[in-house]
């Protein structure tokens, strides 16, 4: 069998002759090596055959009879088929060491990649990515060996956990690397937007680009692979680089440079002027002035320098990409309508491959058409970084904006320091800067055009996030005062109607927010879910705002009621009310303008923005309700307090008016010309706490308080005669009448100034 098998010798199962050896030492790395001896194992399975138990994993053989002997024995089959389950055991393992060791190396070199990448290796991105690309491809690899080699096909499905195992640690070395390359090119663009202004060499740039090519193509192919290991998509994927993010990661850089500069130069002349005047107080032109006039001059002046430099630096380094990194930008473009040069770049590998063509003219539309997409990005980073140093330095100033009123004045006013609508800032009535300045600076502004829209909107997210800061300060200020308020008078500002402090504190949220609402910016069209909403938080300000006011009015209203406190009680619902309803109402007018009703128009918008309009139209149905419960309350508090005065009176006369005899005496010589006590007593008691009341409110609150008040009085005084049918001689209707005098007496005495 051996013979007609195998061969004509056993040559082929002797070792190899002595020769030189290997360079590692192991002569199983040659080709010459065992293929015959592999070729003769395939040879031997017409007669022989061997199989493996799944139990003790070893080989057993059988040399299979003749077809034509019933029976057959031959002494040596026993021994053959041994030896063959044993050279097959031994050829099996021979291939799963190798693969073990070319798993083992690409395992350390992979290994080595990652030690090297965090040293901060001074190789170029391409480099890099290269070798990414190489480390990235190991179980691929290995994959296609297993699929490719008989005698390491069935791995795949019987040792299918050791398969998986190392998948997943060569996929988690990948993936590591990916991470490192990521955080290392993020770094790279950073830089080149922190270059100085001679810029980067082109070489350098294109090293970069070309680099962040192959690193996207890696990814690819990386990531259907490591979306199906276990333990590498929970641990998140890395992140490609597409245009719109190479875009982002420069203008983010850029735009915190430019803030830096702006900020510092705005640091010197904040000042501390309020936007929006205190309730009650009238704007005069001393309050309005700017704070800092060399900063409006400087400016326009050093937003025109930023723009230059932004230009020469960014333009080259768009100039770069366009020229050496095609897959970066060419369809982006493509699908955008904006000219496209012809693709005439050498494909990779090709000589042409590494050179730099960033001096190709043809690609001047395609980064114009990048410069174009880039600008929009760099001022939006500008405002949001600058915003957040404005915002520390508003904070450090002791919550004035002045800085942020600084930047807007420099916006909004023209060459000669005269505001955009013609006539100087001090004339602007209503909220400070912003009143009556239209949303576009005229052509004669010294601002340059780019950077007037981003930072306009800047401004007024700024400021209605200041308006925000100030809501929160006072709104608890005002939460604080209204637990210990005991509602005690205090002069109105300029000789106005007196308030309680309480009440002050609440009508000075009211100015800001009216302000806010009335320069409230639209929210960004590409904003994402969940994204903090400037609209929705000041919504809920507003309706916080008008629950504090009818929460606070309606409880203080009850509890001075019932305790017969007239003069806290007069202070609360005849001049805080009155106050905080006329705020209350011009509030719900700003925000129905503000916010209208939306109609049908919500169906085609993204769900989430949906979610939002839904979230807005409910803050403000809860506004407008809490508006109509303090007009309600407004409407019926005088009819409850006559109501009460009554009954007050009521029990009064019950317990000390007179009856019988005293009201039928005979007529005397001497007429009565005193009131008597009970009836002094009841006016007093009634009435002289109105009429003390009554001295701080308005003019216009004071005669329908009167007027119910003593109709009440009188009609109580006159059921009690009538419902206790008392009868009056002469002397006793005079004395009546003395009594009743009392009333007209006291209302227009000169003691209560009324």
């Amino acid at each position: 069998m051996l013979r007609s098998c195998v061969g004509p010798g056993l040559r082929r199962l002797l070792p190899p002759p002595a020769g030189p050896a290997a360079p590692d030492g192991d002569a199983e790395e040659r080709p010459e090596a065992l293929p015959g001896l592999e070729r003769s194992l395939a040879g031997l399975r017409r007669a022989f055959r061997a199989w493996e138990d799944p139990r003790t994993e070893t080989f057993r053989g059988h040399v299979r009879h003749e077809p034509a002997d019933a029976f057959s024995f031959h002494p040596l089959h026993p021994r053959v088929a041994e030896r063959g389950a044993t050279l097959q055991a031994l050829l099996q393992h021979r291939h799963l060491l190798r693969l073990a060791r070319e798993y083992c190396r690409r395992l350390h070199a992979a290994s080595a990649f990652l030690r090297r990448l965090p040293a901060g290796t001074a190789r170029p991105l391409r480099g890099l990515c290269e070798e990414l690309r190489a480390h990235a491809g190991h179980w691929s690899a290995l994959q296609r060996r297993m699929r490719g080699e008989a005698w390491l096909r069935p791995l795949l499905l019987r040792r299918h956990e050791a398969v998986a195992h190392m998948r997943r640690a060569l996929g988690l070395l990948a993936l590591q690397a990916a991470r490192l390359l990521e955080a290392r090119a993020e770094e790279e663009l950073r830089g080149l937007a922190r270059a100085g202004p001679p810029g980067v060499p082109p070489a350098l740039l294109a090293d970069v680009f070309q680099g962040l090519e192959i690193y996207n193509r890696v990814l690819g192919d990386l990531d259907p692979e490591l979306g199906s290991v276990p333990g590498c998509a929970a641990k998140g994927l890395p992140r490609a680089f597409p245009l719109h993010r190479v875009l982002v990661l420069l203008a983010a850089e850029r735009g915190r440079l430019a803030a830096k500069r702006l900020g510092q130069l705005l640091q010197h002349g904040a000042g501390g002027a309020a936007l929006w005047p205190p309730a009650g107080c009238p704007v005069t032109a001393q309050d309005v002035g700017p704070s800092g006039r060399g900063v409006l001059r400087n400016l326009p002046e050093e937003l025109r320098v930023l723009c230059m430099e932004d230009r020469e630096l960014v333009g080259p380094i768009l100039e770069v990409l366009v020229a050496s990194a095609d897959s970066l930008w060419r369809h982006v473009l493509s699908e955008a309508g904006s000219p496209v040069p012809p693709c005439t770049a050498p494909r990779p590998g090709s000589p042409g491959w590494k050179s730099v063509r960033w001096l190709d003219a043809s690609h001047a539309a395609a980064a114009e058409a990048l410069y174009a997409r880039y600008l929009p990005l760099f001022w939006d980073a500008t405002s949001a970084a600058l915003g957040l140093r404005l915002e520390l330095l508003d904070l450090r100033a002791g919550w004035t904006p002045g800085s942020t009123q600084e930047l807007h004045q420099a916006l909004t006013q023209g060459p000669c320091g005269v505001a955009a609508s013609g006539r100087p800032p001090a004339l602007h009535r209503g909220p400070r800067v912003l009143q009556g300045i239209p949303q576009r600076c005229p052509p004669a502004a010294c601002v340059p055009p780019e950077c007037q829209e981003e930072l306009e909107r800047l401004c007024l997210r700024l400021l209605c996030q200041g308006v925000l800061r100030t809501w929160e300060r006072d709104f608890t200020r005002a939460l604080g005062s209204g637990l210990c308020d005991r509602c005690s008078a205090v002069p109105g500002p300029s000789g106005g109607a007196a308030q309680s402090r309480t009440a002050r504190l609440l009508q000075q949220l009211y100015p800001a927010l009216a302000f806010a609402l009335q320069h409230l910016p639209p929210t960004p069209e590409g904003s994402p879910p969940g994204s903090p909403c400037l609209r929705l938080q000041l919504l809920g300000r507003c309706l916080a705002t008008v629950q504090a006011s009818c929460s606070w009015l309606m409880g203080k209203a009850f509890q001075f009621l019932a305790s017969w406190s007239l003069h806290q009680f007069l202070l609360v619902t005849q001049g805080d009310l009155q106050l905080l309803k006329a705020e209350t109402d011009a509030l719900v007018l700003l925000v129905s303008a503000a916010f209208p009703e939306p109609g049908d128009s919500l169906q085609h918008l993204a769900p989430h923005q949906r979610l939002r309009s839904h979230q807005e139209l409910w803050l403000c149905q809860q506004i407008r309700s809490m508006a109509a419960s303090i007009q309600q309350f407004a409407g019926d508090v005088l009819r409850m307090f006559s109501t009460d005065c009554k009954r007050m009176s009521a029990e009064i006369f019950d317990q000390t008016m007179p009856l019988g005899k005293h009201w039928r005496v005979s007529l005397r010589a001497e007429l009565p010309s005193s009131p008597s006590e009970y009836a002094a007593a009841a006016a007093q008691t009634v009435l002289g706490q109105v009429l003390q009341g009554a001295q701080l409110l308005p003019r216009d609150s004071q005669v329908p308080t009167l007027a119910r008040v003593t109709t009440a009085f009188v009609e109580a005084w006159m059921d009690h005669i009538l419902a206790r049918k008392i009868k009056f001689s002469l002397q006793g209707a005079l004395q009546l009448q003395q009594d009743f005098a009392l009333v007209r007496d006291l209302v227009q005495s000169e003691h209560y100034g009324l």
